[in-house]
């Protein structure tokens, strides 16, 4: 008999301040940063990340 394992992908959407909320769920929650790509024109800006719980299910 298989096991099924449902998949869940949050996704937050941060009208200013997503390096900082990056940072707090780095720092509080122990994401791991895959994947974040700023704005060509604005360096502060965030356009995508991808965040990834490392120890998720432990």
């Amino acid at each position: 008999m298989s096991e099924n394992h449902a998949n869940f992908w949050p996704i937050f959407r941060y009208r200013g301040g997503a390096k900082a909320a990056i940072a707090v769920l780095q720092e509080a929650l122990g994401f791991d940063v895959i994947a974040e790509y700023t704005n060509a024109d604005d360096p502060d800006r965030v356009d995508h990340a991808k965040l990834a719980c490392l120890t998720a299910g432990e």
